[in-house]
Parts: structure tokens; sequence; C-alpha cells
């Protein structure tokens, strides 16, 4: 915090919320840190531009090549079953994550499939990065954002859930769950798909199919059409472009150790 003060960042740290206790680990984390871009005032953007921060990547835009339907690429190694596995994955699932033949050509069956990346151990978090996921993949194709709270849902986010029939009432389970849980995936309507897209499920993840049924060596990552609140797209084509900022004080060494860990997820849903 002292760095902050000498290096004159310390107002807008301030204005976002932070204090030296809360920055030192000794409260609780300013309520921005579960915001997205767009639920900040006008005076909270303006000390998170001070810090280098623009929209993308405060909300932690997926700036990874992404060619897919899906808003993150596809994990395809998740999807070889157990015994197609090299040594190495397989040693590595079992050995940090607790997976076994059958919890891993059984999706979500799994308990650190029901939690976010960043609220797994670090032993798991540092399997998930050796055998190839990242904050983003895990969430998005593992746990389907299940472990989210309703209020870190934001805009194209929130449409995907709500298309679905989900409510506030009922994704915290005070109320019944919404008729797509147990409907599959031929029966939901193509809005419907096309949400469930943006929750990275396709059609045998969905229906909840073991994976030696599925598995293809040499898949074909479809592309899609959708149509969605009366604009139609090629998903495939959706894509974040990184806006480019001119501030000298990005360049200094004491933002290179400044991280602000913000938990949520990003869709691109057009």
């Amino acid at each position: 915090w002292s760095e902050i003060v000498d290096y004159k960042y310390v107002d807008h740290f301030r204005n976002l919320g932070w204090t030296e206790s809360s920055w030192n680990g000794n409260d609780e984390l300013p309520a921005t840190e579960a915001k997205w871009w767009g639920q900040l005032t006008d005076d909270e953007k303006k000390a998170a531009n001070g810090l280098c921060y623009f929209e993308d990547n405060w909300n932690m835009i997926d700036m990874n090549p992404n060619d897919s339907i899906f808003p993150h690429p596809k994990p395809d190694f998740r999807f070889v079953p157990w015994n197609d596995l090299p040594s190495y994955s397989k040693t590595t699932a079992e050995n940090a994550l607790g997976y076994d033949e059958f919890s891993w050509n059984n999706l979500g069956v799994n308990i650190a499939e029901l939690n976010t990346f960043l609220n797994l151990n670090s032993t798991q978090r540092e399997g998930l990065l050796e055998i190839g996921f990242y904050t983003h993949t895990w969430d998005c194709w593992m746990n389907h954002y299940l472990a989210y709270k309703w209020n870190s849902f934001h805009g194209k986010q929130k449409t995907a859930i709500e298309t679905l029939g989900w409510t506030e009432a009922s994704w915290n389970d005070l109320e019944e769950a919404p008729d797509t849980e147990i409907i599959f995936w031929e029966d939901l309507t193509p809005e419907e798909k096309a949400a469930a897209t943006q929750l990275c499920y396709f059609e045998e993840t969905w229906n909840s199919e073991e994976l030696t049924t599925f598995y293809d060596p040499t898949p074909i990552t479809p592309t899609l059409e959708v149509t969605i609140s009366g604009s139609e797209t090629n998903a495939a084509t959706a894509k974040s472009s990184a806006t480019e900022v001119s501030n000298s004080a990005c360049s200094n060494s004491v933002f290179n150790s400044v991280v602000l860990a913000i938990a949520v997820g990003t869709f691109v849903f057009t």
C-alpha cells in the first residue's frame, strides 16, 4: 500500500473502495471487485481508467484465439475418455483433482466441477493449469457457471441464463428450476440452444452422455446461425476486440505487481 501512495495512485484505488486494511487482506474486498464494467459508476470507471483498466480487461474478456461458436475455446482434452488420456494427464487428474475413470467419463460427477476455478485450492488450480485449463475454460466448460451468484451475472451472460428460464428466485433455490433443466437438447427451442451454447453446453453434455459414447478423436467444430432478440449473426465470428489505452502510468513497474482479482466470467453473445 505504501508503494501505491508513493506512486500517487492511491486516490484511484480509494475511489474503487480500497483501503489500506482491505489491500493488506485484513478487511473485506470493496464492492467494485464483484462488479462488471457496466455496473461501475462513472467515478469508478474514471478511477479504473487511471489504473489502466478498460471494459474488456476489467471484465476479463478471454483474448485466446477462438473460432468456435462457444464463448471460450473448447478444451478438447477434457472430452477424451479416461483410457485414451496421455499418462501424464491422467496422473495429474488423479492426484491433484481426484478423478478416476468414472468421474472423468461422466461430467459433473467430480466435486471439483461444482466449483469455480478461483474457489478451488492451490493444488487443484495448479493441476488444472498443468492439463490445460484456465479460469474461463473451467468455469464455462466444467462448471457452466452453476457456482456463480445471481448478482454476478450481467449483460449478455445474464441474457443467456434468463433465456433458459432462470430467475433470481429459482437460481437461489427459492422457486422450482425452469423446465429447461429436464428437457433434452432436441426439445429445446433454437433460442434456448443458443443460450445453452453460451454456457459451453453442446448436445451430448447437455444430455449428460458419457464421454465414451460420443468421443471423436478428430472432432470438427460446427458453426451455428442464431437469432437472438431479432439480431442474426454467425456466432463463430463473434469476437471481442481489445481497446488500446494510451496512458504512461500503465508502463510503470508498480503495475507489474498489482492485480485486482475479479472473479467473474464474460460471454460473447450477440
